[in-house]
């Protein structure tokens, strides 16, 4: 959570003790060092400045093809049941910005009980992921500020690639 004491606490010894080891390591030019946030909004400027940190890469949750594989994967779905297909598309399609443990979840919900026709797999899609929506690990509002700022990872930039 942005702006707590813990927060305040990490952001602070990263500043003072590691800072310089931080330069240091970069002059040398032979040690990867890897930095992981969700609240990079949060960290001390003079970590991000040039020369310190030289790539950010924003790693979202899985896109529609990700989430699809995952379904499939944890129904271990052989493509025979008809219905059951129309409910895992819909599921995939649906569940964007669902973490990995929360697209699991959601494929076990819909895998319990059968469907009898494609539009009630579909429907039942639809009310598993606006059931969990609320309580979702990643916020609408976080998403939206991780899709604004992907145009700020610089391997992004590099390769044209937004």
């Amino acid at each position: 959570m942005p702006g707590t004491d813990q927060v305040r606490n990490i952001t602070a010894f990263v500043t003072a003790s590691m800072l310089p080891k931080l330069q240091e390591l970069h002059d040398r030019g032979r040690v990867m060092f890897v930095i992981c946030t969700n609240h990079l909004d949060t960290m001390d400027p003079a970590i991000k400045r040039g020369g310190r940190i030289d790539h950010f890469v924003g790693v979202g949750p899985p896109d529609e093809p990700a989430r699809l594989k995952i379904i499939q994967h944890r129904l271990g779905c052989s493509g025979e049941d008809r219905n059951m297909l129309a409910g895992i598309g819909e599921l995939a399609a649906l569940t964007r910005g669902f973490i990995r443990g929360e697209i699991e979840r959601a494929s076990e919900l819909l895998a319990e009980g059968p469907c009898t026709a494609p539009e009630e797999a579909r429907a039942k899609a639809q009310r598993i992921v606006a059931e969990m929506k609320p309580s979702l690990t990643i916020s609408a509002e976080e998403l939206q500020k991780f899709d604004e700022s992907k145009k700020y990872s610089y391997p992004h930039l590099e390769t044209g690639v937004v």
